[in-house]
């Protein structure tokens, strides 16, 4: 028998009732599964959307961003950012930078990037097509074909900022910059309660984070979080351009406030310009990228270059990290975790590590939520980086595994790999569970609660060793 209209209709109001009572709380995309299958997730007002990546890709998971990729070594789409991210730290590839006026300084500095990333003239013929917007740029950074790809066919306009640069420009910009690298951090970031956290505890703590949503591949070295400084993409989410480690977007404000805490630092850069530009976008909450020309090639240019490896801002460094230390945005991740960590006294680098991580792939509501349903005693003072702290977060992982493997399964796709990672790491004699994978979240024997190096962990089919920088 041949269904009837009233039939399908009938069947496709049933499929759009089901859907809808599938809920969600988590921001942004998020993968089925992170590295293994091609489905994403959208949170759209509380209900649950999915769609497929083309065929050949997998999807990727960056702070609250996922988007789909083909390759570990092309700069990843952070969204908190995400993943990270983000939402977190993420790899991918990147774009061109000219430089204005306002910043010769930053310029000269610069200029191998600069000339690196010119965009050549060329052929409609050369330029690659777009089959998906989260997909990363498939053609050489800078070419004739990136502007196009990364806006996403969005077109932009000149930014209605006719009065920058300012006449005088107070301070001076640094010169020269240093390269970026996988301690490029503020040495003054804030590292939590008790003993604050060294510069290599950061950097192991950022590795983490990013071999969790870049796990695409095998990997073993030196991690290249760093190089998502200068992402930028506009990934057809609905956000306007993505950008920076963890996913700062246009139409969200968040990227509002990191340019507000680079004009503190730095009057004249010449991202400052476009200012009353996203401000006007992230008001409306607008996807597009009205008054944007430019600011690609000036975040790349920042942002160490077209691999993400080459002359970096620090105050565009600096900037980032005021932002995501930003108690008032909905991008304070780190803000968050060291909070916690001093309101808990949470003193252990696992525990400071964990917490960010958690913000990064759930948010900072995510991580509120969580936290909130701890049981265990928090450690006192004296107690702080002994077992009454490892029993608290014993049950704080303890609870993060049950909510991606049974809550809202569609931070994780359901799988614990992430969660078992990091819970591994810190009790690998009562981390039995197993991940994807049929594997051990790491390969040490003993806690890892000072996060030495090197790790070895497993994560979405992968084994990933992190060495020491």
């Amino acid at each position: 028998m041949r269904p009837t209209i009233q039939s399908v209709l009938l069947l496709l109001c049933a499929l759009v009732a089901l859907a809808a009572s599938r809920k969600c709380e988590f921001q942004g995309h998020r993968c089925a599964a992170s590295g293994k299958l091609t489905k994403i997730y959208q949170c759209n007002h509380g209900r649950r959307v999915s769609f497929r990546c083309p065929t050949g890709t997998v999807c990727i998971q960056s702070g609250s961003s996922a988007y789909c990729g083909t390759d570990i070594n092309v700069q990843q789409a952070p969204s908190k950012p995400s993943s990270s991210s983000t939402k977190s730290s993420s790899t991918s590839t990147k774009s061109s930078s000219s430089s204005t006026k306002s910043s010769s300084s930053s310029t000269k500095s610069s200029s191998t990037s600069t000339r690196s990333a010119a965009s050549p003239s060329c052929s409609v013929t050369n330029v690659p097509a777009l089959k998906s917007c989260s997909n990363p740029y498939p053609g050489v950074v800078g070419d004739c074909g990136w502007l196009n790809y990364i806006n996403c066919h969005e077109a932009t306009t000149p930014s209605s900022n006719t009065k920058f640069p300012p006449a005088v420009c107070p301070g001076t910009p640094p010169t020269p910059w240093s390269t970026a690298g996988p301690l490029s951090f503020p040495a003054n970031l804030d590292g939590g309660y008790g003993v604050p956290l060294t510069p290599a505890q950061i950097y192991t703590i950022l590795s983490l984070v990013w071999v969790a949503e870049n796990s695409n591949g095998n990997f073993a070295g030196v991690v290249p979080w760093y190089t998502a400084y200068s992402y930028i993409q506009d990934i057809g989410d609905g956000r306007g351009y993505t950008i920076n480690l963890v996913g700062f977007t246009t139409a969200t404000g968040d990227f509002l406030v990191f340019l507000q805490h680079l004009q503190a630092l730095e009057p004249c850069n010449p991202l400052v310009q476009y200012i009353p530009d996203v401000a006007a976008l992230s008001q409306s909450g607008s996807s597009a990228l009205t008054g944007l020309q430019g600011l690609a090639q000036s975040v790349v240019s920042q942002g160490g270059g077209p691999s993400g490896a080459g002359p970096i801002n620090p105050n565009y460094v600096a900037a980032t990290w005021n932002t995501l230390s930003d108690s008032t945005t909905d991008s304070a991740y780190w803000y968050l975790a060291m909070s916690y960590s001093r309101q808990y006294n949470l003193s252990l680098p696992i525990s400071k590590g964990q917490l960010y991580d958690i913000a990064l792939n759930a948010g900072i509501s995510g991580l509120e939520s969580v936290v909130l349903k701890v049981t265990a005693k928090a450690p006192t003072a004296a107690q702080s980086g002994g077992a009454q702290e490892l029993a608290w977060l014993s049950n704080l992982q303890q609870l993060w595994i049950k909510q991606i493997t049974t809550g809202d399964t569609s931070l994780d796709g359901g799988q614990p790999d992430r969660g078992l990672m990091w819970q591994h790491l810190a009790a690998p004699t009562q981390s039995t569970g197993k991940n994807s994978a049929g594997a051990y979240g790491a390969n040490n024997t003993v806690p890892n609660l000072q996060l030495a190096l090197p790790i070895t962990v497993n994560c979405y089919g992968n084994q990933i060793t992190i060495m020491s920088p």
